[in-house]
């Protein structure tokens, strides 16, 4: 099994995205339902790097089911269990 760590050890720093760069870099994704994603914005209500998955796509947001509870975390209207839904701007997550 590779770690996260094992992951990242020999990526250059050009393959790396700067938090401050997604928003402008990442504004012309297309998403599907049940797409994977990771979070990528340094601030907010998110914690930076969390996974979830697509459950919901309307115009620029998209509603996700994280992996991990967080304190500002929702059920997305009984959709998933406390502290794990959101509703956020798309342009946060890079598509994989």
């Amino acid at each position: 099994m590779v770690t996260d760590q094992e992951e990242f050890k020999n990526l250059a720093r050009y393959q790396l995205l700067k938090p401050s760069h997604a928003s402008t870099l990442l504004q012309n994704q297309k998403f599907n339902l049940g797409d994977r994603v990771v979070f990528v914005k340094d601030s907010g209500n998110v914690p930076i790097a969390s996974k979830g998955t697509i459950v919901g796509i309307e115009k620029n947001n998209i509603d996700v089911v994280f992996d991990c509870t967080f304190m500002g975390g929702s059920t997305l209207g009984d959709r998933c269990s406390n502290y794990r839904g959101m509703t956020v701007l798309a342009k946060w997550f890079p598509s994989k």
